[in-house]
């Protein structure tokens, strides 16, 4: 798999795991529809979700980026 492919699928895989967390958290805090925190988070969510997307997904892409050229450099060493 070239470079540039690794590259691309683990920028969509981060931004959606970023994406993903983003939403757990507001369904975590939406447990009761009329809580405050609930209120506060649908408001705020046009604003938050692509903010948190892009710090989770940036945290995940580097996380993801050192464990996979671990994972490519083992399995280049093998053939």
């Amino acid at each position: 798999m070239s470079t540039r492919r690794r590259t691309i699928l683990t920028i969509v895989g981060s931004l959606t795991i970023g994406a993903a967390i983003s939403s757990a958290k507001l369904a975590i805090t939406c447990r009761s529809p009329d809580s405050e925190q609930c209120v506060w988070g649908r408001a705020y969510r046009p604003i938050g979700m692509p903010l948190e997307t892009l710090v989770f997904g940036i945290v995940v892409f580097v996380v993801l980026r050192i464990a996979l050229r671990r994972h490519w450099r083992a399995s280049s060493s093998l053939k």
